[in-house]
């Protein structure tokens, strides 16, 4: 088994909480939505590094991550006016943690670590061999 940093820990857990999965391809890697979705075509995108996948699941992101992170704030009665991931992130620590403390995480490895995270190491499967 391959030994995994605590960015690349967070990537594959972000991946899988997306319901997606990251495969390697002859041409790159490649995401399967495991809804079957594939909206914006996303199957047919291949991938050199884990900052190309970052950017393309930007909405994902912002589903998933972003807005989690505001309702909370706003459940505790902070008014949710950033204008940054950045600044998100710091009302967030200030705020908001435990339930958070994943989300959280997962937004300072998406901003302060896509370059830790090797892609090579946190594929699922090889397609097509």
């Amino acid at each position: 088994m391959v030994e995994l940093n605590t960015w690349e820990n967070l990537f594959v857990q972000m991946i899988d909480l997306m319901e997606f999965s990251l495969d390697k391809y002859e041409d790159g890697y490649g995401l399967i939505d495991l809804q079957g979705g594939y909206f914006g075509d996303i199957g047919e995108d291949r991938f050199e590094n884990a900052i190309g996948v970052i950017d393309r699941l930007d909405t994902y992101i912002g589903d998933y991550i972003i807005e989690d992170l505001e309702d909370g704030l706003r459940d505790r009665g902070v008014e949710v006016k950033y204008k940054d991931c950045e600044e998100l992130l710091e009302l967030s620590r200030k705020h908001i943690g435990g339930e958070y403390d994943f989300d959280i995480d997962l937004l300072d490895m998406l901003l302060n670590h896509p370059d830790d995270i090797d892609i090579e190491k946190v594929y699922s499967y090889i397609v097509g061999k």
